[in-house]
């Protein structure tokens, strides 16, 4: 996923649903975008300050692994959402052939996301900011997404954002939605070691949603 994406030269994933409905019948195979739940446990615990009944939303899930590991960890409240529909049926057939019953899955847009203000304590992102960027440009789709995910975080909630992205290409990003904002954000940002592919490290953004007053 190159960061220099032009919009004459978008990746396939640029097609919209279809291409992702397409991939999905392709091959049911879980497949996990950058880290894995393993490598992100140790941030995870460290967000929940061990509390598993924090309420988790997996934005972009796909057929990752992340909603059933992190169920089988210990966290109950976990609510998955795809645009695609096809990934969405896989995933509730699959969970139905397991004794995971309190998991979620929904087929929504991250552009429109249709739940209540102050809904979860924790929102993961796994590349899913990346894809927007390839296919809208820099400016693109990414505002609407994060204005809607800090509408839907809990105050003291977290934005956990795994992203092939360097700081300079992300961190204004988050930055620009301090403005005319309720709410102030801080941001801890860490780098992951490239243990997956050869791609060179992954960048772990960590946006904590915080009261002005």
């Amino acid at each position: 996923m190159s960061e220099d994406e032009s919009d004459g030269d978008l990746p396939g994933y640029g097609g919209g649903t279809s291409y992702w409905d397409n991939r999905y019948l392709e091959s049911t195979a879980p497949f996990d975008w950058l880290e894995t739940y393993s490598d992100l446990r140790p941030h995870i615990d460290c967000v929940s300050c061990g509390n598993r009944d924090i309420s988790i939303l997996d934005a972009g899930c796909g057929n990752s692994l992340l909603a059933e590991q992190l169920y089988d960890d210990g966290y109950r409240n976990i609510t998955s959402i795809d645009n695609s529909q096809v990934v969405v049926q896989q995933m509730i057939a699959r969970q139905q052939q397991t004794a995971r019953p309190e998991l979620q899955w929904l087929c929504m847009d991250v552009l429109e996301m249709s739940f209540p203000d102050s809904s979860f304590d924790l929102v993961i992102d796994k590349s899913l900011l990346d894809t927007l960027m390839c296919t809208s440009g820099p400016a693109g789709d990414t505002s609407a997404y994060l204005q809607g995910v800090f509408r839907i975080l809990r105050s003291r909630g977290t934005l956990m954002c795994v992203s092939y992205g360097k700081p300079e290409t992300r961190e204004y990003l988050f930055e620009l939605q301090r403005r005319d904002s309720e709410f102030a954000f801080k941001l801890y940002t860490c780098e992951l070691p490239a243990h997956h592919d050869a791609a060179g490290p992954h960048y772990l953004y960590l946006v904590v949603k915080v009261p002005l007053f």
